[in-house]
């Protein structure tokens, strides 16, 4: 069979794309690396029946989620910057509700985790839904997300397809040859200089490894159709029930250690129904029944193993339960290593990431980066929200947020210059547009001129930072003010608000100005704010810089006392 592929080597083969396979493709895909990806879709894995959840607590005792704190924001920018990339939507945060019973269950509870009623948490169509026991019981809330991992993976089979090789072939182990510094496939003629297992519970017959143990275990999931259940929040009991969209719920999954070659069983199903009727009193249609095989390893972290003889060869594998909170970190420790040898152990706990990812993920385009600039905004933002233009300069990015929230919401646009104003209000006037209060203040001024009722209730902020096109050039924006302003601006984001700062770095004082503000970024707590940092693909020590920083939770009310520093 002719494959069409050169006998050029690749960087790394990765063997498998489930989660960690997947997770670690994009990593290398975005340090320029060249892949071969060989994946069977015959297998049962993991992947097949996996819920997607990413919570900030989980076990019978509710405890926090292993470095939770620092893995959930590392995962946001990974999985938002794959949805920016493929175009679709991956990652809904929504919250975790788990109902427990104080009598029997020996909950830890903690100043950030409080058992409530559950009448506390919802509408009359939720008490409704609620099977009897649980109408007056009780409930912890608390953070988490969902990851439609079909999706994901369907994503990234499509990257790798574009731009690099995916072999939808199983490997058979005896086709690989290894040298000093190279893996060989022989009957494809490839070569690469690393290869990576990451077969799911199938690497426990891998040749190379087989010191590996692993206590796989088989789920079984369900898809219900239920439109009497709110999709308000992702429910646990003694199984999941989460929402996909357009009234499914995702249901499981069940935990069979004695025969993990079976599909989708009646014993499974019926499990689960039951389940599924302990916590909801509603009407459902059952619309799937899916079966897949995960590894559990020893100490419930994945693993990251070198071979002692062939250092070109690894293993990435055991990414259980937590995986989807998990995989990034733990893909770039392994990328790290193979772009640039830094030393990871496969321990989990005693690994320390690379400096790498303690800066911002960056992407490129090929368009300007005020095109993306707006198309970001875009997506951020509509009909009946507030905005900020805090350099209204020449009006562009004013006209464009007057246009979004048009006609009940409004934009608050900034502005020193009096030939900024003035161009600024004659192209709203041209556009015939009266949605936009324009101030001439400096934006370091955005917290006493927005009333305080909108405070915690802006949807988007932009900045284009320097000078005037076709003003004064000796009038720019500083490193003080700018940093000050920006400061404000994410203060006034609402939760899931979104602020965009165009740095021009080709005038006096517009290098300082991006670092200062980098700086000042890289300090925002990252439980609290994403950032990313996007490039020209042609990009020179002069060209702009486009950060885009999304806020995830709101603000307090003790940050709106007083101006920033």
């Amino acid at each position: 069979m002719n494959l069409g592929l050169s006998p050029n080597p690749y960087d790394t083969i990765i063997v498998g794309c489930g989660l960690a396979g997947a997770t670690l493709s994009w990593q290398l895909h975005w340090a320029g690396k060249k892949i071969l990806v060989v994946n069977s879709t015959l297998n049962n894995s993991a992947s097949v029946a996996a819920a997607g959840v990413i919570s900030e607590r989980s076990g019978k005792r509710h405890t926090k989620s292993w470095r939770w704190d620092s893995l959930w924001p590392i995962a946001q920018q990974f999985y938002r910057r794959v949805e920016m990339e493929s175009g679709r939507g991956l990652l809904s945060e929504i919250e975790h509700l788990r109902f427990v019973d104080r009598q029997l269950e020996n909950v830890s509870v903690s100043e950030d985790l409080t058992i409530s009623s559950s009448r506390q948490y919802e509408n009359e169509a939720f008490y409704t839904a609620l099977a009897k026991k649980h109408r007056s019981g009780h409930a912890i809330k608390h953070d988490s997300a969902i990851l439609d991992v079909t999706a994901y993976l369907d994503a990234t089979i499509a990257m790798i397809r574009q731009h690099h090789r995916y072999l939808p072939i199983p490997l058979d182990y005896a086709d690989l040859t290894f040298t000093d510094n190279a893996v060989h496939l022989a009957t494809k003629d490839l070569r690469a200089q690393h290869i990576v297992f990451c077969e799911g519970w199938h690497g426990q017959n891998n040749p190379w490894f087989q010191e590996l143990i692993f206590e796989s275990a088989r789920g079984e999931a369900l898809t219900l159709k239920c439109r009497e259940l709110p999709p308000t929040f992702i429910y646990y009991g003694e199984i999941t029930v989460s929402p996909i969209g357009d009234g499914y719920f995702y249901v499981g999954a069940t935990y069979d250690r004695s025969d993990l070659s079976s599909g989708p069983t009646e014993i499974g199903k019926s499990a689960l129904l039951r389940q599924f009727k302990a916590l909801f009193n509603v009407e459902f249609e059952i619309c799937g029944h899916v079966a897949g095989v995960r590894p559990v390893v020893k100490g419930r972290l994945p693993i990251i193993k070198q071979h002692p003889a062939f250092g070109h060869c690894w293993v990435f594998n055991g990414l259980a339960s937590r995986g989807c909170l998990q995989a990034p970190y733990f893909s770039n420790l392994l990328a790290s290593n193979l772009c640039k040898q830094y030393p990871v152990s496969d321990t989990g706990a005693e690994t320390q990431l690379s400096s790498d990812i303690d800066d911002f993920p960056t992407i490129t385009h090929t368009s300007r980066l005020t095109t993306a600039a707006h198309k970001i905004i875009k997506a951020s933002v509509s009909a009946g929200d507030y905005a900020i233009d805090a350099t209204a300069g020449n009006g562009n990015d004013t006209l464009l947020l007057a246009r979004c929230t048009a006609p009940e919401g409004k934009v608050y646009a900034f502005d020193i210059q009096d030939s900024a104003i003035t161009r600024t209000t004659d192209r709203l006037t041209q556009a015939n547009v009266e949605n936009v209060s324009l101030l001439k203040l400096d934006h370091g001024n955005m917290l006493t001129a927005i009333p305080s009722a909108l405070h915690g209730k802006i949807s988007v902020a932009m900045f284009n930072l320097g000078y005037l096109p076709g003003g004064d050039l000796n009038v720019t924006t500083t490193s003080r003010t700018s940093v000050s302003a920006v400061d404000i601006a994410l203060r006034l984001l609402k939760a899931k608000g979104v602020c965009s700062i165009l740095c021009y770095r080709g005038h006096h004082g517009g290098e300082e100005e991006t670092q200062s503000l980098r700086h000042f970024l890289r300090s925002l707590p990252k439980h609290t704010y994403l950032v990313q940092q996007h490039l020209a693909h042609n990009t020179t020590v002069d060209s702009p810089v486009l950060f885009i920083v999304r806020k995830l939770k709101r603000s307090t009310q003790s940050e709106f006392q007083g101006n920033a520093d």
